[in-house]
């Protein structure tokens, strides 16, 4: 029999993390809350995996928002790290997730409302991206990742990925004419300001606009819709620029 939860999960319970040179004392979250983020996930992964099955055992590492720390395709400065991590709790209910090579991480707030229900979207995004070849590492590949990632997100949560409503289409449209000589980029900063933006250092990067002209990429070209999504991750990102019909 096939096995369709090849998933590996570790929880916190309490701990101090050293984050920009300051320790943080965690508080052990309850085992009733424990259980129920850990019922989030493995719900999401139980039908993520149906819907994309994996080849290889993942593992998935639950722990504070307050560890989110030196991903550096993410934050690249201790200003940086602590508007990110501002910017999860207030736009994303106070959960956000990174993928490496060593599996998902899924950072979480319990203090915020709404985390349990942004835990399965983080959860779903995050899984997405273990599924899709990242590229070349261009600015072009970074965008189409996202953009997949939040349409499996949509699909496996039945939610709108909160990260579209985070600016404008108009923003996203104004980044896109921006940044079209840069799409080659490897610059895993310039990736991070389109994406985070730039918090008020450069008004052509609006927080935000980079998931959305991530998602509107992705879902103006149909890819989602009449492909099995196993296909769906393979498509190549030049394939998704030449077909979208963003900016309409």
């Amino acid at each position: 029999m096939q096995n369709l939860f090849p998933t590996t999960l570790y929880l916190w319970t309490s701990y101090t993390v050293c984050v920009d040179g300051d320790e943080f004392d965690l508080v052990v979250t309850a085992e009733s809350e424990l259980a129920s983020l850990t019922d989030t996930v493995r719900e999401t992964l139980k039908r993520c995996v149906e819907t994309a099955p994996l080849t290889e055992r993942l593992v998935v590492r639950l722990a504070p928002l307050s560890a989110l720390a030196d991903h550096d395709h993410v934050v690249e400065s201790k200003t940086r790290r602590k508007r990110v991590r501002q910017l999860f709790r207030e736009r994303l209910s106070g959960v956000g997730g990174v993928t490496t090579t060593d599996g998902v991480w899924i950072y979480v707030d319990t203090t915020v409302h709404g985390h349990r229900e942004a835990l399965g979207n983080a959860v779903a995004h995050e899984y997405a991206h273990v599924c899709r070849d990242a590229g070349d590492g261009r600015l072009a590949d970074r965008l189409v990742d996202e953009g997949l990632a939040q349409c499996f997100e949509a699909a496996m949560t039945d939610r709108q990925p909160p990260q579209t409503e985070w600016a404008t289409v108009d923003d996203a449209e104004r980044l896109l004419r921006a940044v079209a000589d840069r799409l080659e980029s490897r610059d895993r900063s310039l990736h991070g300001r389109v994406l985070y933006g730039s918090f008020g250092e450069d008004d052509t990067f609006v927080p935000g606009a980079g998931y959305v002209l991530a998602y509107e990429l992705v879902a103006g070209c149909e890819i989602t819709s009449d492909r099995p999504w196993p296909e769906a991750f393979t498509t190549p990102t030049h394939r998704v620029f030449e077909t979208t019909r963003f900016p309409r």
